[in-house]
Parts: structure tokens; sequence; C-alpha cells
């Protein structure tokens, strides 16, 4: 490609609303711009990287057989319906309407269309393992997109999609294709380690995401340093010294050291406006760790009330996971109030019966407690589980925090940030059970297929790439991913003598089959030399009068910056030599 037919939109200083380094120079470089918030146009340099990355997915696909598919990003709502995820995908579903006025949405996932592309073209085990793939966009209603590319309303991704006759088969994929995921990476220059994570709306009994840790990173991680156990944080789990037999208060032995009834009785007490945790302690003096805070959720359709400290977080991927529960959502303000019988922000389990209250086992350590009264502008003091209020079941909801014990080995946890760069999760029969996707055993048998699904941001890579790869003068790609891997800069007029030799190593790299950009516009040196560091060509070729007086040119590897005089009769075998070296 000439840079005088080409369109490089190149920018001295990026735009003040962007806000990470990669965002900024991706801006700067003429790789995307944006449209509205969390919405981008990929301009023709970003889109050739796009298109790098496609290539090496499409490569690692046909090394296991994969067949790819074009799915459509309109999807009828009855599908979603039939799968039990149209209310629980929440708030980040777009959701339309068409003339008819019927439901339909923007694909996020792709499951239940493969789902019912199962059900109605597999019928035997020996059509199985079957694997698809898919390259294109998809839509989120991200409440607040940021990071540029890293999360976006509209994002292209990498999906596979897998479909087996039994889990042995299932879980062989799924190790094989997260190792396809990782060598993907790692040819773009991104270490990523793999951990436990956040089923959330997709479902399924395993799942593990890669994860490239950086300080940039908005999601947050717990490691052990030791054994070497990682998770998501809303995940993570710790070693926790649980009550034997699920004991409740009135078990313990120290039960009986504490002050009489009759000194501690529950108090209503008068709270205007207070509904956050940190203004119920200014309001009270009563410390965080006392306060019993109310979340309300509905449970595969049933109401449920989860007790946890003040001072804690509760993970509802834990909670989800122990009640074996399909949808979990919280409660709305109508379905509180007619719950509770009182508002939102004043929720207690004082008089709420006990098969709807679950409880994290740190309540049983509140002796003297602080709880909302399910009346407007009230809270209960004094409050003690079984003597005020009974619980149905206690389980270990809290998330686990740095310095908690590994659950494995006991070592302090520590906290790291990152990007989730791929997601893999071993489905089993989630979708295909309740879809009626069957196939014929060997045996004869109907059973569910089973299946996998796995996910590489594709466009949220980009953003990665150059938030990893990149000095205070631009990019630095790797060449696997570069737009061009060399960039020839002619410092004459394409008409000259350095033309001609810029034209021929041009012709010759192009027929090794090396994708070169040759820079022939009316521009000065100066501002070449930026270009091409800001848009971060791997490889840049300087042809010039200077050097070619002694047949001569300039080589440069944008990751070192240091440039080498060669002859211009090795030039194009020094380009495939250096080249080689990296690919």
């Amino acid at each position: 490609m000439f840079a005088s037919r080409s369109f490089i939109p190149t920018l001295r200083q990026a735009p003040s609303d962007a806000e990470t380094e990669s965002h900024k120079l991706m801006i700067r470089a003429g790789l995307i711009r944006k449209i509205s918030p969390g919405v981008f146009v990929w301009l023709p340099m970003g889109l050739r990287i796009i298109n790098k990355l496609k290539d090496l997915f499409i490569n690692k696909m046909d090394e296991i057989g994969g067949l790819e598919l074009f799915l459509p990003a309109l999807c009828p709502s009855e599908l979603w319906q039939e799968s039990g995820r149209w209310d629980s995908a929440g708030e980040e579903m777009f959701r339309i309407k068409d003339r008819s006025n019927k439901d339909l949405l923007l694909s996020m996932t792709h499951e239940e269309i493969v789902t019912y592309l199962a059900s109605k073209d597999i019928r035997s085990y020996k059509e199985l393992p079957l694997i698809f793939y898919y390259m294109g966009t998809k839509f989120r209603d991200e409440k607040r997109p940021t990071g540029g590319t890293l999360r976006t309303r509209e994002f292209i991704s990498g999906d596979i999609y897998t479909f087996h006759s039994g889990e042995e088969n299932m879980m062989e994929y799924y190790n094989k294709i997260q190792k396809i995921y990782t060598d993907i990476l790692d040819l773009c220059g991104i270490p990523v380690i793999r951990v436990e994570g956040d089923p959330g709306y997709i479902g399924g009994n395993i799942n593990h995401e890669l994860v490239y840790l950086c300080d940039s990173g908005s999601d947050t991680f717990l490691l052990c340093p030791q054994c070497g156990y990682a998770a998501e944080e809303e995940v993570a789990d710790f070693h926790r010294e649980e009550p034997l037999n699920n004991q409740t208060p009135s078990d313990k032995e120290n039960h009986d050291e504490e002050k009489p009834d009759n000194e501690n009785q529950p108090e209503l007490l008068y709270t205007p406006g207070v509904i956050t945790v940190k203004d119920l302690q200014e309001f009270t003096q009563i410390p965080s760790h006392n306060i019993i805070k109310a979340l309300l959720y509905i449970a595969d359709n049933k109401p449920i009330m989860i007790l946890i400290r003040g001072d804690r977080d509760m993970s509802e991927a834990r909670l989800k996971k122990l009640l074996k529960c399909k949808n979990l959502k919280m409660m709305d303000e109508k379905t509180v109030e007619e719950f509770t019988g009182g508002v939102p922000g004043f929720s207690g389990p004082v008089g709420i019966l006990k098969d709807n209250i679950i409880a994290d086992y740190e309540i049983i350590d509140i002796k003297s407690g602080i709880c909302g009264a399910n009346k407007k502008d009230h809270h209960i003091k004094n409050v003690r589980v079984e003597r005020d209020f009974c619980v149905s079941q206690y389980l270990s909801l809290r998330k686990a925090l740095a310095g908690d014990p590994c659950p494995h080995c006991q070592t302090p946890l520590i906290e790291k940030k990152g990007v989730e760069m791929a997601h893999c999760f071993a489905l089993g029969d989630f979708y295909s059970k309740t879809m009626n996707a069957l196939f014929t055993d060997d045996k004869g048998d109907e059973k569910p297929v089973i299946m996998g699904c796995y996910g590489l941001g594709l466009s949220r890579l980009v953003s990665v790439i150059v938030e990893k790869h990149r000095d205070k003068n631009g990019i630095i790609f790797p060449f696997a991913v570069a737009p061009y891997r060399v960039a020839i800069l002619l410092l004459e007029p394409l008409n000259s003598p350095a033309g001609s030799v810029a034209k021929e190593i041009y012709n010759s790299l192009t027929q090794k089959g090396i994708d070169v950009f040759l820079d022939d516009r009316n521009q000065s040196p100066g501002f070449k030399f930026k270009d091409a560091d800001l848009i971060g060509y791997p490889l840049q070729v300087i042809i010039g009068n200077r050097a070619l007086k002694e047949n001569n040119l300039e080589i440069k590897l944008r990751s070192e910056g240091q440039k080498q005089t060669i002859p211009i009769s090795s030039a194009v075998e020094k380009v495939v030599e250096i080249i080689g070296g990296f690919c």
C-alpha cells in the first residue's frame, strides 16, 4: 500500500475524553474514531489489525477442524425465553421491538442460536464432536463504557461453540481451546494466567478466564503466591472457619456469657434518610461490622433475604452456585414493598419468615446488631439472630479479600488488577437439556448434547496490545498483528532515484508475501518518522539521498529504536531474515 492512496488521519494530540494510554494512542494513530460512548469506527489501519487477528484465529481453527458460521445479530426473544435467559441477562441486553411489536434482541452471545441449530440438525453420536466458530460483532449495553475498545457497547469477538457426546470429550476440547487462545495471545505478546471465572448469565459448571495482569485493568483478581490458585474476585474462595454442623448461635459455648436479654433488648430507632451502611454508621456510631445488611433477591421465582455484615460484600456468583438456581436477580422496588411491607433502604430480617432468610456465617457472631426495621426511616438496634429473627440456612457468602487464607494452602491471598482476554465455559447440558438438543448414542438412547463455549475479545485485544507494547513515541506492534510489517519511509520524491529504489524493494518484498507500506507522501522526513513511530510498524526501511550516494539505506526495528546502515543490494534479504526471526 502507498501512503498517497491510503487514509491515515494521525493526530499529534489525543482528544480530551480519551482515558487510557491505549485509547489515546489508538485515536492518535488513526486506528479508530469514536462515534458515541462505547461505539467506534475501525479505520483502515485498525481494521487491518483486526483482520490479522482473525487470520490467526482461522489458522488455529483449521488445526482442530473448526467450521465457520455467520451468526445473526438479531435474535428472536423466543429462543432466550426457552433457555431462561431472557429475564436473567439483565440490563446489559439490547432489547428491541420490530414494527409488529415482536420482541427481539441484539445478540450479546449466541448460545441459544447454536443450540437451536443443534436441536434441528444433530441426530447421532456419529456426527460428534462438532466445532463451530464465529468472528463478528456482538452487543452489550454497558452502563459505563470505558478505556476505548476495552469495554464497549459494540465489540468484535472470536467465539467457538463445541458439541460432544460426553463430558470427557468436552473437557478434552475445553483444555485444547484454552491452549489455542493462549497461543494466539502469545503471538500478540500478551502473557496471560488462567483464573477461575464468574459464569455470569452464560452458565455451566466449570469456567476459566485467561487474564492479562496490569495496573490499568478494571477487573480484580485474587492470587496465591505460593500454590498458584487464582480466581476472579466475585468467585474467589478462601479458607473459611465455618461453624461445625452449621451450628446456630444457641449452640455456641460462649452464648451464656452474654448480657441478660433484659439489658440488651431490641430498640426501634428513627433514622431519617439513612439508607447506606456508611450513613448508618455515622448516624448511630455503631461499627459497620455490627450492621446487618439485608439484600433482597428473587431466586428462581422465590423471594429471599440475604444477611451479611455491613463491612462485607456478597458474592452473587457464589450465592447462585450454592443455591443451584438458574435465575437470580435483585428485587425491584414494588417487590421489596410487597415482601417486607416497607420500602427499599430500610429492609431487615425481623418479622420476615425464616424460610425466606439466608445468612452468611459471620452473622452468627453479631451479638448486638442493627438492621432495617421494614419501615421507612427506621432501624432496629440490639438485634440478635435466633432471638429476634431466625434463619433457614447459613452459607459462606462474603467475597474473599486480599489477606484471606488461600483455600488450598492457606497462604495469604494477594490482589491484582487485570483484563479478561478470553473466557471458556464447560456448559454440559445447561442449554441442550432445556432446548431439547438431543442425539442418539451408540446404544440407541436419546441424550442431551454436551456443549462448550469460548470467547476471545478481538477488539479488546487490540487495546491490550497497544497498552502493553508502546513507548513515549507511540505503538510498537508485534510482527504477527502489525497493520503492515514493513514501512518504507521514502525521504525523496517518488520520481527520484531514491523513489525507484523504494519501489523496487517494495515490489520484491510484496512478491515474497510481506505486507509493506510505502510512505510516498509529500511530507518532511520528520513528519514521516513521527507517523511511523506513532502507528508502530515493527520494521522501518529508510531511503534517502544521503545514504543512497553510497548505495546504502537504513533499517530500524521499532522495538529497539536504533538505525542500522546496510547495502541496498542486501536490503530485501535482510528484511526477510529479520521478519523470519520474529515470526
